[in-house]
C-alpha cells in the first residue's frame, strides 16, 4: 500500500513505517494502539466499526489497550447538525454516521462516510467485540477519550 507519509516519518526517526490494511496486518502484538485525531471516524459506519474492533482485537496484548477519541454529536445546539442527526435517525442510520465530500476551487472529491461514535455506543460494540469499555475523559462539547482494553470473555 502507498503511503504518503511514510518518507516524512521516516525523517522524523521513524524506523519501521507500515501503510497496511488492518483487516490483514500481522505483527507482534502492541501494548498500546493510538488512535487520535477522532480518526478512528474513518471507519465510515457503525458495520465497519464492528469488523475494525474484531480485527484490531489480534494486534494488543492481553494486557495492552487501545485508546481513542471520538465526538458525541449530541451535545450540540446547531439547528442544522440536529436536523441532520434527525435526517438519519429518520432513514434507520445511526446519528453519527456522516457523508462527507471536500471542494476546493470548484475541485470535488469523492464522497465518504464519516463515523462520530458516542461512549454508549462505542461501548456497546467494544463489548461485543471482546474489549472493556473506560471513558477516561468527556468534555462538555462531547469530545471525549476512550480506553479499550481486551476482555478475557472473547464472544
Amino acid at each position: 500500500m502507498n503511503c504518503p507519509l511514510s518518507s516524512g516519518m521516516r525523517k522524523r526517526g521513524a524506523n519501521d513505517v507500515q501503510c497496511v490494511d488492518i483487516a490483514t496486518f500481522r505483527a507482534e502484538p502492541f501494548d498500546t494502539v493510538l488512535i487520535i485525531g477522532r480518526t478512528i471516524g474513518m471507519v465510515e459506519d457503525l458495520p465497519h466499526l464492528q469488523r475494525f474492533l474484531e480485527d484490531v482485537r489480534g494486534l494488543v496484548k492481553s494486557d495492552g489497550q487501545i485508546l481513542l477519541n471520538s465526538l458525541d454529536v449530541r451535545c450540540t445546539n446547531n439547528a442544522t447538525e440536529l436536523a441532520y442527526q434527525e435526517a438519519n435517525r429518520q432513514a434507520g442510520c445511526y446519528f453519527g454516521e456522516l457523508r462527507l465530500r471536500f471542494e476546493y476551487r470548484g475541485q470535488k472529491g469523492s464522497t465518504f462516510g464519516w463515523l462520530y461514535v458516542e461512549p454508549e455506543t462505542l461501548a456497546h460494540q467494544a463489548h461485543r467485540s471482546g474489549w472493556l469499555y473506560e471513558t477516561v475523559m468527556q468534555q462538555e462539547d462531547g469530545n471525549y477519550l476512550a480506553r479499550l482494553t481486551p476482555s478475557e470473555c472473547v464472544p
